[in-house]
């Protein structure tokens, strides 16, 4: 069985931002990546600056309603799937399935977290298993910095999981076990 993977993690600054992003992009070593690949890696959505949009939100977001000092200012998504999911096939399968997951995936967070929050979606293709880095401001629909309405606890962390899955599931992918 081939199963989609999504892993979170929050982000409480824009200097953590910026080292997240040394890793995005490729400007520090990176152990499990190959050099010789690092060309193939793609931004698929936003900017390659998320950290200074994010500050930007963040400093016209406090203009009009107060940031908490512990507040997330945002959330990174890591996105794959099983590694045989893609090497299955000849080339132009393979590249097609990547493409088009990788579409599906960019439009998944667009419908979940809003395309205005959504801060960047960048392809990694020079590590063993493609995956997908996307970082999204977490403003909820009513405006507010709110983390919590996006991760919060382990129902909230089970039901992205379970949103994921079936969002894959044209994809073949399923779910692991729950719990």
């Amino acid at each position: 069985m081939q199963y989609a993977i999504i892993r979170t993690e929050k982000h409480k600054s824009t200097g953590a931002l910026q080292g997240r992003m040394t890793h995005t992009f490729r400007t520090r070593p990176t152990k499990n990546a190959d050099p010789k690949k690092r060309h193939l890696n793609q931004l698929l959505f936003g900017q390659t600056d998320y950290a200074v949009a994010c500050k930007t939100k963040i400093e016209d977001y406090s203009k009009t309603h107060k940031v908490r000092k512990n507040a997330t200012f945002a959330i990174e998504y890591l996105m794959s799937a099983s590694p045989e999911f893609f090497d299955n096939g000849t080339f132009l399968e393979k590249e097609k399935r990547l493409k088009d997951w990788s579409t599906a995936q960019v439009d998944f967070l667009k419908a979940k977290d809003g395309t205005e929050n959504v801060l960047c979606v960048y392809l990694h293709l020079d590590e063993k298993t493609p995956h997908l880095e996307a970082f999204v401001l977490p403003i909820d629909k009513k405006g507010k910095l709110n983390a919590s309405e996006f991760l919060d606890g382990r129902k909230k962390l089970g039901e992205l999981q379970t949103e994921y899955a079936n969002h894959n599931k044209k994809f073949g992918l399923a779910r692991g076990l729950e719990g």
